[in-house]
């Protein structure tokens, strides 16, 4: 029997995680905000709790968690949510692995716990996926790519085949990656950018062809 589930956050992404949960047939029987009862983005009949409550209330063994905190700039989501997951795993909690019954998804690939793939999403023979990475609306992932731990693909996000990206990297909404291309760790793809070439660790890029910028402003 699948265990209920208790989403940490209470805004936009929240819901989408939420929506996705329950579209799966899933439960959710609270989610986590700093104020309790606080009316976010989460349907109403949901209780909004603290972490503390959570802790307080529920064992490791009665729940499980998905992680409802969206993207934050300039890849501050990826440390998000490393102290989040390892928060609550050092207590015993262990995380859902998430995944909108609106996919399609080879049965030859692999996903690890924690992971969010939502509404929309194609995902090929041969891809892996790892622990606590997010396959937002709408995202096509092509045959034998790679994608590593705690890295976010926007919507509409694109990559054909083979292609690698190492942990923590975010995309951002529409861009695309062609053929090949290896992104080093907590690279960051603006929107719209399409990446023809191969990166190392904390490039910034944006632009067709994408090239290196130093952030400034918020690009997602």
């Amino acid at each position: 029997m699948s265990l209920p589930i208790v989403i940490i956050g209470n805004g936009g992404h929240a819901s989408v995680v939420c929506n996705a949960i329950q579209a799966s047939g899933r439960t959710v029987i609270a989610a986590t905000d700093v104020v309790p009862g606080r009316q976010g983005r989460i349907p109403l009949s949901i209780p909004i709790i603290t972490d503390e409550q959570l802790l307080d209330e529920y064992s490791p063994e009665s729940i499980e968690l998905a992680i409802g905190v969206g993207s934050l700039w300039p890849n501050a989501s990826t440390g998000a949510w490393q102290r989040i997951s390892s928060t609550f795993q050092s207590k015993g909690f262990r995380f859902a692995t998430v995944i909108h019954p609106f996919t399609s998804i080879a049965p030859s690939v692999i996903i690890e716990r924690g992971c969010q793939i939502h509404a929309g999403t194609v995902i090929q023979p041969g891809v892996a996926i790892g622990s606590f990475s997010i396959l937002n609306s709408r995202v096509s992932v092509d045959h034998d790519s790679k994608i590593g731990a705690f890295c976010h693909l926007a919507p509409g996000t694109t990559l054909s085949g083979d292609v690698h990206l190492s942990d923590g990297c975010h995309l951002g909404t529409g861009c695309s990656v062609v053929q090949g291309v290896q992104l080093g760790k907590e690279c960051f793809v603006a929107a719209g950018a399409t990446v023809v070439t191969s990166f190392p660790d904390h490039q910034f890029v944006k632009g067709t062809p994408a090239k290196p910028f130093s952030p400034s402003i918020h690009q997602t």
